[in-house]
């Protein structure tokens, strides 16, 4: 058994481990540093079983290079990746991933261009997740997340692409945000979240 000492440095560890810049490692080479807050956190009704903790968050892009960096107009998150602590996130061991796959209207027009951030500057982008939940941590259901504590990583990749837009060297393609606290009640107000 863990003494009550430990279990507070341990806490303690992992609170000072959160408020750490973390550049990514995806980003690190290219003069792009990434931070993100978060905004909101709601749950959201779903059955008996489930509901879905909805995450809010901002993503902030500091361009710490001396040219000019460019990333596509649409960036949304394409994958969500789930780690038991934020120690386990940076250590690359995740509980499970969920990749967003995207149904295209047949007259859909995507946002096409970039964006600029000049050298010394930062651009925010508005983006979230969801993630399915459990009130009872007995009941399994693939890929969601018992009452706890977890550690998430987003990816954001754009929307859609031209081939001339995929083929520019100096566009960013994807970003990954250091890993963000997430905090799963036992017993969640749940909203109807619409």
């Amino acid at each position: 058994m863990l003494s009550k000492i430990t279990i507070r440095l341990a806490v303690t560890l992992l609170m000072i481990l959160q408020t750490l810049p973390i550049p990514s490692t995806a980003t690190r080479a290219k003069g792009l540093r990434v931070e993100d807050r978060v905004l909101k956190q709601a749950y959201c009704r779903g059955d008996s079983a489930l509901y879905t903790v909805s995450v809010k968050v901002d993503v902030e892009l500091f361009n710490t290079a001396t040219t000019p960096i460019y990333l596509p107009k649409s960036m949304v998150p394409l994958r969500t990746k789930v780690a038991e602590s934020i120690a386990e996130a940076l250590a690359g061991h995740y509980l499970f991933e969920v990749s967003w796959s995207r149904i295209f209207p047949g007259d859909y027009q995507p946002t096409h261009g970039r964006l600029r951030i000049d050298p010394g500057k930062s651009l925010v982008i508005h983006s979230g997740f969801d993630l399915f939940a459990r009130y009872d941590s007995s009941f399994s259901y693939p890929k969601s997340v018992a009452p706890g504590n977890y550690a998430v990583v987003l990816i954001l990749g754009p929307e859609m692409v031209s081939p001339s837009e995929d083929r520019e060297a100096q566009m960013i393609g994807k970003l990954e945000t250091k890993p963000i606290f997430v905090r799963v009640p036992d017993k969640p107000h749940v909203t109807d979240c619409r």
